[in-house]
């Protein structure tokens, strides 16, 4: 549940920060919007396009209910090796002084590729060459025995087993 201080209702260019955009209806799709250094990008949070990032231009057709200042929180049950692997979309990755989510990007030519998205940036520094993945994660809002949880990501296979 959300109090009514913790969201607007408005376009995903008006997100600030780390911002969880939920639909309204069928059309609309769940979002995380993260804005680094000025630039907005958006990752589709559902099961038809999961894990699709893209940069979010100006004039814009997102909408919904916009929750700013969501936090990441990682099982840290869910570690996944990805030394000398593909880091599949959908996978949060600790490395330098950042966490990323490996997500899929559409560029012009409707190629896919994977682009690692930074969610949090500033953190403490990781040792040279070093990086840690998990593949259950979750958003959250609130501190304390006020914090809600909004949304999971318990990772699959395609045989539904647990990445």
């Amino acid at each position: 549940m959300l109090r009514p201080e913790e969201f607007t209702v408005g376009e995903a260019t008006d997100a600030e920060g780390l911002t969880l955009l939920l639909p309204r209806s069928e059309y609309e799709r769940p979002l995380l919007v993260v804005e680094i250094e000025g630039a907005r990008t958006a990752v589709i949070l559902d099961e038809q396009f999961p894990f699709h990032s893209f940069g979010l231009p100006e004039e814009n057709v997102w909408r919904g209910v916009l929750v700013k200042g969501v936090q990441i929180e990682i099982d840290q049950e869910s570690l996944v090796d990805i030394d000398g692997f593909v880091v599949p979309p959908g996978v949060l990755v600790r490395e330098e002084d950042r966490l990323s989510l490996s997500t899929w990007l559409e560029d012009t030519r409707a190629l896919r590729r994977r682009l690692k998205v930074p969610l949090v940036t500033g953190l403490s520094r990781c040792s040279q060459g070093q990086s840690a993945a998990f593949s259950r994660w979750r958003i959250v809002i609130g501190e304390g025995i006020g914090k809600r949880v909004l949304k999971e990501f318990p990772l699959k296979t395609a045989d539904g087993a647990s990445l």
